[in-house]
């Protein structure tokens, strides 16, 4: 293409310069700004959409103009005839929604700090760019291809946010989302979940919009040396971690108002394996995350949109990809009871999406709504958020004698998972009832060390569910181990929680509980150490 126009300085970037005659008058202009980026999964080009561009004026030293670029990558900005000019476009996205906006996010290349003093801190740590070299014109494109730097991989990772944004306007239209900030380096080989960042003080960072800040860590390893992660081309592992922006505490008002998730979350935000049994409310939660990363794909078009795909470098040296694939249901579970799998819950949910319920928007809204605070379905009204309650909301939503719920209970059959029905709840399978008070009970877990990884196994933690006519109520839990969670758990989620150590009972007493059916649940801790073994306890309702 011609470059008569322009004046070429070295660029550590290739860019694709352009020029067309300047229409504008000589001491106005307007500039043709396009951004892409080398999809790092399918080697096509794709437009930086949604990212923030920037036009800086060389001449005056000034930003002559900025703005969000559109859906396809471009914009279109003003500056004087004649300077020098050079542009960025930023790995920082807006999801625009009429005057308002969804979402914001951006890539970061940098280690994400244990706090910031203020916004104008955080936001001081750059945002990973493309820079053009220096001249004027009238047009230029920008290509964001494979580099050290891994720009390429940056804009990969904020385009994901850009498709998880779309996703939860499309299910949940009018939505406005904290802000949410990944931070990639060599020294992170694992993707974590998001978190509420907060000042020195402990206060909930927000900017300028008034938007609570979340940030999480990606793996972000190119090198390629044996036991090495770089996530951020995995898509569906990035959609992944960003859907639990709405299981992080201080997600439910965009501001971090409230100290409550969006999504009810009644256990820690924590991964767990796909095919072990877990603790209820963390097979469905996790479960439910991968779903949504997948409903997400495939709302935005991506091929394949069904299969989780997980690249590293395995501890022999070679490149590998550990694949999920959730159109695949799997063989009979173990035990009989998939509601206990995230493995069972993802599958079964796409399945009842796409296959019972014919895949059509309005189906993926009715699964969201069964999770929703603004719904009355029976995941907001249970003594545990689980997948078996949340099914109860979605039989209810449905109707039990429905065309759809039939349908579903045939892909949930197919996963094992259980059907909701009152013999379900009184078998013992998801809580024990306590009938009468007070109640004392015991029992053991098993422990593994460290380097197991093993925390929330459904064998390490048991749920009991009473009711309270209101008055004093006291929980206690003793253990000889290094230490076990009590949760008091309401219907809308966790309500209070102690520390039961060797050397401390965990105790949870109020002179004056509100009456209502609660949980309480006794389980590992996954921030303590133990050995490989048995932890015993005590529990008692009094």
């Amino acid at each position: 293409m011609s470059l008569t126009r322009w004046l070429i300085l070295p660029s550590a970037l290739l860019l694709s310069l352009g020029c067309v005659s300047v229409k504008d008058t000589p001491s106005s202009a307007s500039l043709s700004v396009t951004g892409l980026y080398r999809d790092p999964s399918t080697g096509t080009l794709k437009p930086t959409r949604y990212c923030w561009a920037e036009v800086y004026d060389l001449t005056t030293g000034t930003v002559a103009d900025n703005g969000y670029l559109s859906a396809s990558g471009q914009g279109t900005f003003s500056y004087t005839a004649g300077n020098s000019l050079q542009v960025r476009i930023f790995s920082r996205v807006e999801v625009p929604d009429g005057a308002n906006f969804t979402l914001r996010g951006s890539v970061k290349s940098s280690t994400l700090a244990g706090s910031y003093a203020t916004a104008d801190a955080f936001n001081a740590v750059s945002d990973m760019n493309l820079t053009s070299t220096v001249g004027s014109g009238s047009s230029i494109s920008l290509i964001a291809e494979p580099d050290a730097a891994q720009t390429d991989m940056a804009f990969n990772a904020v385009d994901q946010m850009v498709a998880f944004g779309l996703g939860m306007k499309t299910i949940q239209p009018g939505i406005r989302l904290p802000n949410l900030h990944a931070f990639f380096s060599p020294s992170y080989q694992v993707t974590e979940y998001p978190t509420v960042l907060r000042n020195g003080g402990g206060q909930v960072l927000q900017q300028p919009s008034g938007r609570a800040i979340f940030a999480l860590r990606v793996a972000g390893d190119i090198s390629g040396a044996a036991g090495t992660n770089d996530d951020l081309g995995d898509d569906a592992v990035l959609l992944e971690a960003y859907s639990h922006l709405l299981f992080a505490d201080h997600s439910l008002q965009e501001t971090g108002a409230s100290a409550l998730s969006y999504l009810r979350r009644d256990n820690d935000d924590q991964w767990v394996d796909r095919d072990i049994q877990s603790e209820p409310s963390i097979a469905f939660a996790t479960g439910y995350g991968d779903f949504l990363a997948c409903a997400f794909r495939s709302l935005d078009g991506a091929t394949n949109p069904q299969r989780i795909e997980d690249t590293y470098t395995s501890s022999g040296g070679v490149f590998s990809t550990a694949t999920y694939d959730l159109s695949a249901h799997a063989t009979a579970r173990a035990a009989n009871q998939g509601e206990f799998y995230r493995g069972a819950v993802a599958i079964s949910l796409w399945q009842t999406w796409r296959v019972a319920l014919g895949g059509s928007t309005s189906a993926l809204q009715a699964l969201w709504d069964a999770t929703a605070r603004s719904q009355s379905g029976e995941y907001l009204n249970a003594p545990l958020g689980a997948y078996p309650t949340y099914l109860l909301g979605v039989k209810n939503l449905f109707g039990p004698a429905s065309a759809n719920w039939t349908n579903t209970l045939f892909q949930l059959g197919l996963e094992s998972v259980q059907d909701p029905t009152p013999a379900y709840f009184a078998s013992g399978a998801l809580w024990t009832t306590t009938a009468v008070l007070p109640y004392a009970t015991a029992g053991s877990f098993p422990t593994y060390v460290p380097s197991a990884g093993i925390n929330f196994d459904r064998n390490q933690a048991a749920t009991f569910v009473f009711t309270h006519g209101g008055g004093p109520r006291t929980l206690t839990v003793t253990t000889p181990s290094a230490g076990l969670v009590v949760d008091l758990i309401a219907t809308d989620g966790l309500y209070d929680q102690a520390v039961a150590t060797s050397g401390a009972n965990g105790v949870i007493t109020y002179a004056s509980l509100a009456a209502g059916t609660y949980a309480v649940r006794v389980r590992v801790d996954y921030l303590r150490s133990y050995p490989n073994g048995t932890a015993n306890w005590t529990l008692s309702i009094q």
